[in-house]
């Protein structure tokens, strides 16, 4: 197997990872390491720790070392002169150290010159920028679209500068159309998936649709149009929830893969799920209707992509769903910073784990 290949498999198994790559002839080779992480500092780390496993006379074929609190870096020997290494968040390294026998079970490790290629630093930057420019131009101006919910509050945080959550706004005469995504990948890879949904949105919309049969366009034309990449094994996953509220009878209708919805009435909250597409794609949209709810004036939506609730905090432990309705049940009158603060208080110090999205609204 070509080493990009496997450790692009590790990477998107295990989202733990902080610093990864193989040491080749005791040369560091194909590492990614985590921004918010001194390279220099992990390499000579990594460094002592292969010249100490790899003494022919102590035969250690993998180990595990704490290097700080909840960081952990674990060796493993693969070949004569190559050695996979993986720094994480994750003491628990059973389920790694299996999953790479199973990738390498049948091939060993391939490596070659050229696929340590790399775009220069300055480059680099200045590609994500660009992409950043791109992406900006493309999201809509949120305090101009949303003018007539009472309140709105939002927010929007890549992992990275860039990355593959998404918002999408139409304005109609008494309607409005609001539409959250998450896209499969990060950075740029996201940020390109997202463009390619919104584009494709932007193409199927008809305000005559309802909220379900715009996501079964959706799905249909992005399956139409990458139909050739998911043969030869990628392409683009979403997660999306599509809601039009019509402000004459303040009415909401909507539909979703994935994204959740919570209604507040009268200090009465309600969790609504959608289920998650990317598990069985065909026989979700088969089923799939849009659900309405007639809003009274002070009720509120609450919506988020997954990152929100996924987030581990300093206790190791996930955000999550029940920790966002004990916030939203709790507060006299919830607000999206109220969220957002209680969510930066749990993250701590700890790295952000994916892209976040999430949006408040009130009639």
């Amino acid at each position: 197997m070509k080493a990009q290949k496997f450790f692009s498999e590790v990477r998107s198994n295990f989202t733990d990872i902080l610093y990864s790559g193989m040491i080749l002839n005791s040369e560091i080779k194909l590492d990614k390491i985590d921004p918010n992480l001194d390279a220099d500092d992990h390499e000579a780390l990594v460094m002592r720790l292969y010249f100490l496993a790899s003494n022919p006379e102590k035969e250690i074929l993998h180990l595990i070392n704490q290097y700080e609190e909840e960081k952990y870096l674990y060796m493993m020997k693969v070949s004569k002169d190559v050695w996979i290494f993986i720094l994480s968040r994750n003491k628990s390294f059973a389920k790694f150290h299996f999953y790479v026998k199973f990738l390498l079970v049948e091939s060993k490790l391939e490596y070659s010159p050229e696929e340590e290629i790399r775009l220069p630093e300055k480059e680099e930057s200045e590609k994500i920028a660009s992409a950043k420019r791109i992406q900006d131009m493309i999201l809509p101006d949120l305090n101009e679209t949303l003018s007539k919910f009472r309140l709105h509050e939002f927010f929007y945080q890549p992992q990275d500068v860039i990355g593959g959550d998404w918002y999408w706004i139409k304005n109609e005469i008494d309607e409005t159309w609001i539409v959250i995504g998450d896209c499969t990948g990060h950075s740029v890879e996201g940020a390109l998936a997202s463009i390619s949904i919104i584009s494709i949105l932007n193409q199927v919309y008809n305000k005559d649709l309802s909220p379900h049969m715009l996501i079964k366009y959706l799905y249909k034309s992005l399956e139409d149009i990458q139909k050739q990449q998911i043969e030869k094994g990628y392409g683009i996953g979403c997660e999306l929830i599509v809601m039009k509220f019509n402000h004459k009878i303040n009415e909401m209708i909507y539909s979703g893969t994935g994204l959740p919805l919570y209604y507040l009435s009268k200090g009465k909250l309600k969790f609504n799920p959608t289920r998650k597409a990317i598990l069985n794609t065909q026989k979700i949209l088969r089923y799939l209707r849009s659900r309405k709810i007639r809003m009274k004036q002070g009720d509120a939506i609450f919506t988020h992509s997954d990152g929100l609730a996924d987030q581990f905090g300093t206790n190791g432990k996930k955000f999550n769903k029940r920790t966002l309705m004990s916030i939203l049940s709790d507060q006299d009158s919830p607000t999206l910073s109220g969220i957002i603060e209680a969510f930066k208080n749990h993250k701590g110090n700890e790295p952000q784990t994916d892209d976040i999205v999430s949006l408040f609204l009130k009639i």
